[in-house]
């Protein structure tokens, strides 16, 4: 009985200094502390600036690319949603420390700034005196630093003349990378209730191509020739085409004609309750926006804009993707668009683009 009374009061004694170095060792040691998960709605930014840097020319600059359209909608929608927080907003509130994506902002002429502390302390003094030094200011991407799941990009000039240059050329790359980042995360809520795998067979039956569909879009047509599929919710109406033709020629691919078989399709078979009316390409309030691209291996084509039904008065924003089978001679056009008045559509379209774009031979 002595030993046992011994021995568990030697136990409980190594727990509790067990414990008490790990509390120790995380204080001194805050690195060895997990990090928490980095969280963003879709296409949020987080921007950290100086308060006076953010609200002249620089900010100006800024938002000029970062808040400009998302092509193509009928109604503008900016690209990306922007926070503003300084450095010391930053450093005194832990939450703010959780997004997803930040861009610092520097203008290194400005001394005092947090900011520039922040840039610097982060990036290296030499690296960023070089840059400075060489071109008048740089960018510089940080994955992880807060939070897990996380980039941060740096954005620095010696001035505000180079500071707004650097923006205008690192935003296309920045863009890129943070569509590509989240192509992932967009799929993974396009899909998150599912596939129909009963579509999908379809599909690869008729059309010899393999598709992704979500669970909630149902076929509303199938006469041997298109198949249409539908998602009907309170506020959003989602359509995709799916049609195939002999591929002859690269002229086929052209514009004028691609814009050809979707005003074809639109007038065989989309229509509403008003007789005469029929959906077709409105290009001439707003352009189309085509894209020469390359799909798993495949010459294909993107094309942007908006549709319209004519004689009734309903629209929005439509993609379509043709791709050229060259194995089986065929061109496969996906068309894909969305009715949804006065709700928002950006992040819709980027959904739907995920949908046509899970194609593949």
């Amino acid at each position: 009985m002595l030993l046992k009374i011994k021995f568990n009061h030697i136990f409980w004694i190594g727990i509790l200094l067990v414990a008490f170095l790990s509390s120790c060792s995380s204080e001194k040691n805050p690195s060895l502390q997990p990090k928490p998960k980095a969280y963003s709605k879709l296409n949020e930014l987080t921007v950290i600036a100086d308060t006076a840097l953010w609200n002249g020319p620089v900010g100006d600059t800024f938002r000029y690319y970062f808040e400009s359209p998302y092509l193509i909608l009928p109604q503008p929608e900016p690209m990306f949603d922007l926070r503003h927080f300084t450095a010391r907003q930053l450093s005194e509130e832990s939450i703010y420390r959780s997004y997803r994506y930040y861009i610092l902002l520097g203008d290194m002429s400005r001394d005092g700034s947090i900011t520039n502390k922040l840039i610097t302390s982060d990036l290296g003094e030499d690296k960023v005196n070089s840059e400075l030094a060489e071109k008048g200011g740089s960018s510089s991407v940080g994955k992880n630093k807060w939070a897990t799941n996380q980039t941060v990009f740096y954005l620095y000039g010696a001035d505000t003349e180079n500071l707004a240059e650097v923006i205008g050329k690192a935003y296309p790359s920045i863009k890129k990378r943070i569509h590509e980042n989240d192509a992932d995360r967009v799929s993974a809520t396009v899909f998150q209730g599912g596939s129909d795998g009963g579509i999908s067979t379809r599909i690869l039956e008729q059309y010899g191509a393999q598709m992704k569909i979500p669970k909630d879009y149902k076929v509303a047509i199938d006469d041997g020739e298109v198949m249409w599929l539908r998602k009907e919710t309170s506020d959003l109406s989602g359509n995709i085409l799916i049609a195939k033709y002999p591929y002859t020629s690269p002229d086929q691919m052209s514009t004028e004609n691609l814009k050809k078989i979707r005003d074809e399709l639109g007038k065989k078979y989309v229509s509403s309750n008003i007789q005469g009316s029929y959906m077709r390409t409105n290009d001439e309030d707003l352009p189309l926006f085509v894209d020469q691209i390359t799909h798993k291996n495949r010459y294909a084509k993107e094309i942007h804009g908006i549709w319209e039904l004519e004689n009734d008065f309903m629209g929005g924003p439509f993609v379509s993707l043709a791709i050229v089978n060259e194995d089986k001679g065929e061109l496969l056009f996906l068309d894909g668009f969305i009715f949804s008045p006065g709700e928002p559509k950006r992040n819709s379209m980027q959904y739907m683009e995920a949908i046509l774009k899970s194609v593949r031979f």
